[in-house]
């Protein structure tokens, strides 16, 4: 499940499709045009007018904002799944899961394998690159690289094992990071011909994330915590928190929101040199996502989402208007706080405090687990990816409790919506 951002355009994924909302998540439209039941989405990119979807049934195109699609699997088998999707200038480069890798120069209407050096059913995990090379990160063969044109592939696994399972690439400037399960932290100086480990200073061997943010590189590992680096992975410090499983982080500056698995929320004010405990409030300490906006912090749980306005001191729960309290993903979109649930998509009414549904057009018991935007579009991870433009959302105002009717998106194309509160029915009212 995934969501995605563009502009005021929201995409959602879930198990059941993809859904997508062009007022700011008020409302949401399930996109099955063109797209195979029970469809999967891993990965999405929009490139110019063109969203491309990485999915279970192959990869899929909308040149209209995700209203419709295609299937555009020339030369690629339908029958494998498609993990990641790269643009390099004009190119597309697509990951899957047992075929390796495959370009298209036409803007996918074409597709032709790059696997000239790649083991065979090799199931591509992760796809980085700098201004020079590709690197691929796969399950149990290491790490791969190109020249930017991917052409030929070479392993480039000196000083890995060659089963290593990449779990995360990174790159900032020259050097390239590597995470991989069950060894560690690596890094190579040289554009892969080399790789070394790093010492983190414990025996680091779960580490499942490293995200570069701005000067500062962070390794999440399930067992230590978060370990941060500001000398490009020279020397790392721990700012974990001991015992515990840090399984989401938020940064803003120099504050750090640590949620873990089963003991609440860490801050730190001070770029991770300490910590401290941040969880009265919380009725559940497994904190799935944490989203900052401003002076408000969200934490989704599987007790629903809870706010703090004082930093983390406080909390208090946020759930009216929730049908499902099971939170899979916090997203802010333009000025909009947006979650996505086991029954679908929600949108956070600021007037009232209240969660509103978005997932008309959704099915039933879909649950997104990523939004992102890109452009001109959104996209939303549900099962599939999915794509709508963000010009749809234009004229859409957010409405309070007293308001009873809503009409949206304004301007309209063909299609608008009517919400209608605290009626019991309308009379003497012609739509034409």
């Amino acid at each position: 499940i995934s969501l995605a951002i563009s502009g005021t355009n929201l995409l959602a994924s879930s198990i059941n499709g993809l859904y997508l909302s062009t007022n700011n998540g008020l409302s949401w439209t399930l996109v099955t045009n063109g797209i195979v039941a029970n469809t999967l989405f891993k990965s999405f990119v929009v490139i110019g007018t063109n969203t491309y979807a990485g999915s279970s049934n192959g990869l899929y195109l909308s040149n209209n904002n995700g209203l419709n699609w295609v299937a555009t699997n020339n030369g690629i088998p339908t029958d494998r799944f498609i993990s990641s999707i790269l643009q390099i200038g004009t190119s597309i480069l697509i990951g899957t899961y047992g075929n390796g890798i495959y370009l298209s120069n036409d803007n996918g209407a074409n597709w032709s394998t790059l696997n000239n050096g790649i083991l065979k059913n090799v199931g591509i995990t992760t796809i980085a690159s700098n201004s020079s090379k590709i690197f691929i990160g796969t399950q149990r063969s290491g790490i791969f690289t190109s020249n930017i044109d991917g052409t030929n592939w070479s392993s480039c696994n000196t000083g890995l094992s060659e089963e290593a399972i990449i779990t995360s690439l990174a790159i900032k400037g020259s050097k390239v990071f590597a995470a991989i399960w069950g060894n560690g932290l690596y890094m190579s100086d040289n554009n892969g011909l080399s790789w070394d480990k790093l010492n983190l200073g414990y025996n680091t061997d779960e580490i499942n994330d490293v995200i570069v943010n701005g000067t500062n590189i962070f390794a999440i590992d399930n067992n230590y915590g978060i370990f941060k680096s500001t000398n490009d992975g020279i020397s790392w410090n721990r700012i974990g928190i001991n015992g515990n499983n840090v399984i989401s982080i938020a940064v803003n500056g120099t504050a750090i929101y640590a949620g873990t698995s089963d003991n609440g929320i860490y801050f730190s004010n001070n770029n991770g040199i300490s910590w401290s405990q941040i969880s009265t409030g919380l009725t559940n300490l497994e904190i799935r996502n944490i989203l900052i906006k401003g002076s408000q912090i969200f934490a989704g749980t599987n007790d629903g989402v809870f706010l703090s306005n004082d930093n983390g001191l406080n909390w208090n729960a946020l759930n009216t208007g929730l049908t499902n309290l099971n939170i899979n993903s916090l997203a802010l979109i333009g000025t909009n706080v947006f979650v996505s649930t086991n029954d679908g998509i929600f949108i956070l009414s600021n007037a009232a405090s209240e969660w509103l549904s978005a997932s008309v057009g959704i099915p039933v018991n879909s649950g997104a687990k990523s939004l992102g935007a890109n452009g001109n579009y959104i996209y939303a991870g549900i099962d599939v990816v999915w794509k709508r433009p963000l010009s749809d959302f234009v004229g859409i105002n957010e409405t309070t409790q007293n308001d009873l009717l809503q009409i949206y998106p304004n301007p309209a194309n063909n299609t608008l919506t009517i919400n209608l509160s605290q009626l019991q029915k309308l009379q003497n009212t012609t739509v034409s």
